[in-house]
């Protein structure tokens, strides 16, 4: 019969660190993701003083930071 030893070398210190990092790198996500903001295109078209048909241009543009949210359209500023 032989003997089998397992030797683990961990530094749990240095994994706590690691995990509470870990969590404020969260926390400050979640923080910023509150700060996001969608607009209409009726919302973009006062920002910007244009017409509306003119926003609603810009949101169909490939490029544009849009989503669509059911029947109505949104985007982040």
């Amino acid at each position: 019969m032989s003997k089998f030893i397992l030797n683990i070398d961990t530094d749990l210190d240095k994994q706590i660190e690691k995990c509470e990092e870990l969590i404020k790198k969260y926390e400050e996500l979640g923080d910023k993701s509150k700060q996001v903001h969608f607009v209409t295109v009726k919302e973009l078209a006062e920002m910007h003083r244009c017409s509306i048909s003119t926003a609603q241009t810009l949101f169909n543009l490939p490029d544009f930071p849009a989503e669509d949210f059911r029947q109505r359209k949104g985007c982040i500023t």
